[in-house]
């Protein structure tokens, strides 16, 4: 999973996005069994959120960052 997200971040670069916000959110954390998993994902990604939809867990974050990313200020046409 670590070697996918860094070649997401890969190709977000080599189009030229790097530049922009972006959110990274890992979903379906409620699926993981083993906590270790998601503690070794959280310090590889300290910047990503972990969500579960299913059980709302991490939501809140996502809905926050969302509403930063979308402010006035931050909007671009």
């Amino acid at each position: 999973m670590i070697k996918c997200q860094r070649a997401r971040v890969e190709v977000v670069e080599e189009r030229g996005a790097g530049a922009r916000q972006t959110i990274s959110a890992f979903n379906k954390v409620d699926k993981v069994p083993d906590p270790a998993v998601l503690h070794r994902l959280r310090a590889h990604f300290p910047d990503s959120l972990f969500i579960s939809v299913h059980t709302g867990e991490g939501i809140p974050a996502l809905l926050e960052k969302m509403s930063e990313f979308a402010s006035p200020g931050n909007v671009t046409r």
